[in-house]
């Protein structure tokens, strides 16, 4: 469990993008909301450290949710994929940033790697957004053809 406001106030914001996308949003968004929940408890039961040192769980559940990113974006239409694929890649980046050079500040380092994170949200919250409306406008067009 996050100690500070700031951390519990961004697990929950996640946890409400996962859970909007689970229930409003179609196959890809499900599978993407799925994924970003599996990341976000293996991270949780893997970083045992002040949240500033370089995690190597938290990287393996990085490098995995990325791979089904990639997956997803192949695989899918869809735009949004396009986005979280790309903000993924670069909090796996952020990552590599911090083992090649020590010294990166961890206020720089924690930040961009929790930015990331929110772009990713903001990606699938976009998606979501379009499943439904796609959804709605299918249950319309349904609905006067009848």
């Amino acid at each position: 469990m996050p100690h500070t406001l700031a951390a519990q106030l961004g697990q929950s914001i996640f946890l409400i993008v996962i859970a909007l996308s689970a229930w409003k949003g179609g196959r890809t968004e499900r599978v993407a909301a799925a994924a970003l929940l599996v990341q976000l408890i293996f991270s949780s039961l893997v970083n045992h450290t002040d949240g500033f040192s370089l995690e190597g769980g938290v990287l393996l559940a990085d490098v995995a949710a990325l791979i089904i990113f990639v997956w997803l974006a192949f695989g899918s239409n869809r735009r949004w994929t396009l986005w979280a694929t790309a903000f993924q890649a670069l909090a796996v980046l952020t990552h590599f940033a911090r083992m090649l050079d020590p010294s990166l500040h961890q206020w720089a380092y924690m930040s961009t790697a929790i930015f990331w994170g929110y772009a990713v949200l903001c990606a699938l919250s976009v998606g979501t957004a379009q499943a439904a409306l796609r959804r709605r406008r299918k249950a319309a067009a349904r609905s006067e053809a009848v």
